[in-house]
């Protein structure tokens, strides 16, 4: 079912999962973890809702945490550094160079 809120859809957690590749077991530990919340969870059932305009930045999670990303950092970034993406995936790309070097020796 599609609810709107202030004239937007909104969609279920399936749904948006669906959308963003993202698992509903990951969207509900995120919104524990306050990294990434819903637009509304309904008080009495906890079904939670998102609205179109996250799913931008919900793929952005997936994809900084299919590189093993640390949330930490995913965090940093969607906190209004987003002009930073390039640059951390850099970093963690070197620090996973030197991780390979390590097992290697």
């Amino acid at each position: 079912m599609l609810e709107v809120m202030d004239d937007k859809p909104l969609l279920n957690i399936g749904a948006f999962a669906i959308a963003t590749g993202l698992s509903t077991v990951a969207l509900r530990h995120y919104s524990e973890i306050e990294l990434f919340r819903p637009v509304r969870v309904d008080p009495d059932t906890g079904y939670r809702q998102y609205a179109a305009d996250q799913i931008e930045d919900a793929r952005l999670i997936c994809g900084l945490r299919a590189v093993n990303l640390p949330l930490d950092e995913i965090r940093t970034l969607l906190a209004g550094h987003r002009a930073r993406v390039r640059a951390a995936l850099d970093n963690h790309r070197e620090r996973l160079l030197v991780q390979s070097r390590e097992i290697a020796q």
